[in-house]
């Protein structure tokens, strides 16, 4: 059967859980581990690798997004948000992080909470456009 990974990323997967088993206190390294896995689908390893990078580096901005990102996937909004909300409080700035936390909102029926970080994220994000496109893209049909 196939997994739908390639060999590439088997392989990157095997060097970065080697190198965390070498350098257990890298927080950047679990970082790494748990992008390839979110990416590979590997979503619950990667909650448990992502969750000790931020354990170890508490105010790495983009753990804390890709954390978010795998909670929401594995079906846990809430826990997803205040992870987006932690990314936001570590990188003021960060356009993803803003653009994951409105739409975490909006899909939590929370509208008000929502337009109110869109409209901080279009002072302070580093790519306001963007945040702006991806608000407006999934703006809820209602507000169309």
């Amino acid at each position: 059967m196939h997994s739908g990974r390639s060999g590439q990323s088997d392989q990157a997967l095997a060097d970065l859980r080697r190198a965390a088993e070498l350098e257990p206190w890298n927080g950047v390294g679990w970082a790494n581990l748990g992008r390839v896995e979110q990416a590979t689908g590997e979503l619950e390893a990667s909650i448990v690798s992502l969750r000790r990078a931020v354990e170890l580096r508490p105010n790495l901005a983009a753990a804390w997004f890709w954390l978010a990102r795998s909670l929401a996937r594995s079906g846990r909004p809430e826990e997803a948000l205040a992870a987006g909300l932690r990314s936001l409080a570590v990188e003021p700035t960060y356009t993803a992080a803003y653009q994951f936390v409105v739409l975490q909102l909006r899909e939590l029926g929370r509208s008000e909470e929502a337009d109110r970080y869109l409209e901080h994220g279009l002072r302070w994000a580093t790519e306001p456009d963007s945040l702006r496109a991806v608000a407006a893209a999934h703006r809820p049909t209602d507000e169309q």
